[in-house]
């Protein structure tokens, strides 16, 4: 069975990996992120991050913060989804590493171009292209 401290170990890596994808240092992303050194520095003590390093890498990263709080183990991965997203994940289980970093690059900036559309339209409702009002 899998531990907190194996989710805190996994998490972490997968962080480092993505400094490393990304050509940033630990220390940028508490600059650009505004985070107090020991916020990071959880990492050496194998902590989990907290919900506010948590945002803040996903911030610097450009990602969704459920996706670092599911890989924070913050938050439980989901244990059913939708039928279109299996298809998804079916399809880019076929994918190599390559193509894999490609869409993900792809991801990250519809997500982000997503960010900048919504923020544009704060009156924006459930229903209307897809947009859910954070709360």
């Amino acid at each position: 069975m899998e531990t907190r401290s194996d989710v805190t170990d996994r998490f972490w890596r997968w962080a480092q990996e993505e400094l490393e994808r990304r050509n940033l240092t630990w220390y940028a992303v508490e600059r650009k992120a505004g985070l107090s050194g020991g916020a990071i520095s959880k990492r050496v003590d194998n902590q989990p991050p907290t919900d506010e390093t948590a945002r803040a890498i996903a911030g610097v990263f450009g990602l969704p913060p459920e996706i670092v709080f599911y890989r924070g183990g913050l938050l439980p991965w989901p244990e059913r989804t939708e039928p279109e997203m299996q298809e998804l994940i079916s399809t880019l289980k076929h994918l190599s590493d390559e193509d894999l970093d490609r869409v993900m690059i792809f991801v990250e900036a519809l997500y982000r171009y997503y960010q900048r559309e919504t923020e544009a339209e704060p009156t924006a409702r459930v229903g209307e292209g897809g947009v859910r009002p954070e709360g």
